[in-house]
């Protein structure tokens, strides 16, 4: 296990605590470095600069402990070290206004058991390095550090201990179109974009889904596979409707009467939904059993006839008296007849007529 010494503050580390002092200035540190050379104790003070540097790391953290000590946090690891080395000495660093950045204190360590192992493509290892320093008045010290540094073990256990009072903030900065989530988005980022999606869909996005067409729950939505279903069902009441307007026309009848004044059918009209053939002429001078029409062998009458306000069966006579209800057409094979007997008047038909 790795031990270090107490972390001694150089000469010009002693130099900036009294400019901040005096000045009333703020102090803000800027990195760790690690070392392969190995220092004795009374070498520290004096140092300017590290020699041998093998790695270098952002501070990660900075907390104020008392009214004249911070303690700094960082971490390093070895996924770009190809070759291993052994961690001899630690040299934090500050800002001096005067100087620029400047060795500010160095510790030691001791054990000779601190290995950093490069990289072997499978195992990470690293180490999690916490340093105390006075600073004369942790007031004056700067507490932020840099966005790229590396989140050390103990960010992330803060992070798990305090997780329920994290508060996550982003810009007003809009998502303009929905984008899926990428493996390097900032949790800012990937709020905005699941924010953008959320949007779009309004109370869909909340509404719980059914795969039926029954439901009438208010807040669900219907499931992409009933799309299917449903259009399955219109393809086929759009064949049937075609195959019935395909079947319903015109029919070709021949008249077969007796008497005088007679004329054509108006229409016959083949109705497939229904199985009857409507039907609509007028005939003059027809008596008791004359066949009126007959109809082409496909069709056989049933006998039933539709009895109601569209069949109207009378007789008209030349004198314009009107019609004499009663009068009605027999509906035989592929025959309509004459049912009534009246000489020298005509008979008016129209009705729907059914097929066997």
């Amino acid at each position: 296990m790795a031990e270090f010494s107490k972390l001694i503050i150089t000469g010009k580390g002693q130099t900036l605590i009294a400019k901040m002092i005096a000045e009333n200035a703020g102090m803000e540190f800027t990195k760790i470095a690690t070392s392969g050379t190995m220092y004795k104790p009374e070498q520290l003070e004096g140092l300017e600069a590290l020699a041998d540097i093998k790695q270098t790391s952002l501070i990660a953290k900075i907390t104020r402990t008392n009214d004249v000590a911070v303690k700094i946090e960082t971490s390093f690891n070895n996924l770009e070290l190809t070759e291993g080395y052994y961690m001899r000495a630690l040299g934090l660093y500050a800002d001096d206004p005067d100087e620029g950045e400047i060795l500010y204190a160095v510790t030691t360590e001791v054990s000779g058991n601190c290995y950093i192992p490069p990289y072997n493509g499978v195992t990470v290892s690293g180490a999690y390095v916490k340093l105390i320093t006075t600073v004369g008045n942790a007031q004056h010290v700067s507490l932020e550090v840099d966005a790229a540094a590396t989140a050390t073990i103990g960010n992330i256990q803060d992070l798990r201990d305090n997780l329920d009072t994290v508060e996550i903030s982003f810009t007003d900065e809009e998502v303009t179109e929905r984008e899926n989530i990428q493996p390097r988005d900032t949790l800012g980022t990937i709020c905005r974009k699941i924010k953008k999606w959320l949007s779009d869909l309004k109370t869909g996005a909340f509404a719980s889904v059914v795969d039926n067409c029954t439901t009438t729950e208010e807040g669900t939505v219907l499931d992409g596979r009933q799309g299917k279903a449903l259009q399955d069902q219109i393809t086929e009441l759009r064949e049937a409707d075609g195959e019935i307007n395909s079947n319903m026309g015109w029919v070709d009848i021949t008249i077969k009467c007796t008497g005088y004044n007679s004329h054509l059918p108006r229409f016959v009209y083949y109705i497939p939904l229904l199985k009857a053939l409507y039907i609509s002429y007028w005939i003059g001078s027809a008596p008791k059993n004359t066949v009126i029409l007959t109809v082409p062998e496909q069709y056989t009458f049933d006998g039933r006839r539709y009895y109601s306000a569209t069949e109207q069966v009378g007789w008209s006579d030349n004198l314009g008296d009107g019609y004499a209800i009663g009068s009605s057409v027999e509906a035989i094979g592929h025959t309509l007849k004459t049912n009534e007997k009246k000489p020298n008047t005509g008979l008016f038909v129209t009705g729907l007529f059914f097929l066997n």
